[in-house]
């Protein structure tokens, strides 16, 4: 058996399984087999399909037209078997084909990390990137599905990169964040995850060009300056440490992505006399880490990228004995007992009281010290 194989993301190309690649000339019929490959099977009918890639002559045109792009389909696929068009009086359907776009589609809905590096691969550009027929019916449902793969490995790449600095994988993150930077230019995460995984990298001419190609991107087509967040990063690789302390004032790392109730958390812990650094999720909670000495860590639990148990779990898991109490403001039945035999030093749900969420911060420091003085 010689099956069809097709490899639509980033270009065209039609091969046998484990053999040569198909010499396919025409535009349309290139576009035909690329439209049929993408339907799965389902039979597609003659007129749609005559209107899609003819849509400018007279119907008896078309269909001539469509019939011999289907004549000239059947001559380039002669070798494969079984035969991969099925034509039904007034359908036409591709039933037998290995297509990357259907591949990539499954390793999404996995969502494993070894499912999303496998699918990145896959992506190799845009569908059909570079791709033109003219037809505006065509390249109106191209643009449309070129769209829906790009945000699919948006969303798969949002998944992968925090797994990967969890782990990490600072390497596998950085291609990661570039391949999120191309396909989206302006997301702030993969921008403020390559300024951090440069610097972890130990190349700070790198972490800072890369925040000042944001700054100035997102000035030309936005006119809005970095977030908080990215910016706070710039300026510790300026300064030369990410987390930098006064002396005896304990230093707490405040992980949360809601801005306002951050604002008040840092109000609060300031007014406290606590050496604050914030983190906008956990992904950039581990760069901080990593590059600071905290006395308490204090996290939310619902956060995009990586999430605050996950982030307690991997700092357990990393044998780092800097307590950390999470917050909430969605309760789950057994989330808290689950929290603290995980190693949480408390929990604790919003709205919180300013005094009491003191008080059980201080109760989580003495707790810490005690156990190392023990």
């Amino acid at each position: 058996m010689s099956g069809l194989q097709l490899a639509l993301l980033g270009g065209f190309e039609a091969r046998l399984a484990r053999g040569p690649v198909l010499q396919i000339a025409p535009k349309k019929s290139r576009a035909l087999l690329a439209y049929l490959a993408i339907a799965r099977q389902r039979p597609q009918p003659r007129e749609k399909l005559a209107a899609l890639l003819w849509g400018d002559v007279p119907e008896q045109q078309s269909r001539q037209s469509l019939r011999k792009a289907v004549w000239e389909l059947r001559e380039a696929l002669a070798e494969v078997r079984p035969p991969p068009l099925l034509m039904d009086g007034e359908t036409i359907a591709l039933t037998v084909c290995a297509i990357d776009v259907h591949r990539f589609e499954a390793l999404a809905r996995e969502r494993s990390p070894v499912a999303l590096r496998e699918a990145m691969a896959l992506y190799r550009g845009h569908l059909l990137e570079d791709f033109r027929v003219g037809e505006p019916a065509f390249e109106e449902w191209l643009t449309l599905e070129r769209e829906r793969l790009r945000r699919l490995a948006v969303e798969m790449l949002d998944r992968l990169l925090p797994h990967e600095i969890s782990q990490g994988r600072v390497e596998s993150a950085v291609e990661a964040a570039l391949r999120l930077v191309v396909l989206n230019p302006l997301h702030e995460a993969a921008h403020r995850s390559l300024v951090g995984l440069y610097a972890l990298q130990g190349r700070r001419d790198a972490a800072l060009r890369q925040y000042r190609a944001y700054s100035e991107a997102l000035w030309r087509d936005l006119r809005e300056k970095p977030g908080p967040e990215i910016e706070q990063v710039y300026r510790q690789i300026l300064a030369g440490s990410t987390a930098v302390r006064s002396a005896g004032a304990p230093s707490v790392l405040v992980v949360e992505d809601e801005v306002v109730t951050r604002t008040r958390l840092q109000e609060l812990l300031a007014s406290a006399g606590y050496q604050i650094v914030v983190a906008v999720d956990g992904a950039d909670a581990l760069f901080q880490i990593g590059h600071g000495t905290f006395d308490l860590v204090l996290a939310d639990i619902r956060m995009p990228l990586l999430d605050g148990v996950k982030l307690l779990e991997i700092v357990r898991d990393k044998c780092i004995d800097t307590p950390v109490v999470l917050m909430t403001a969605y309760t789950e039945a057994g989330q808290e007992a689950r929290c603290l035999a995980m190693g949480a030093a408390d929990f604790v749900t919003k709205p919180f009281d300013g005094r009491a969420l003191l008080a059980r911060l201080g109760n989580a420091l003495q707790r810490a010290r005690n156990a190392h003085v023990q």
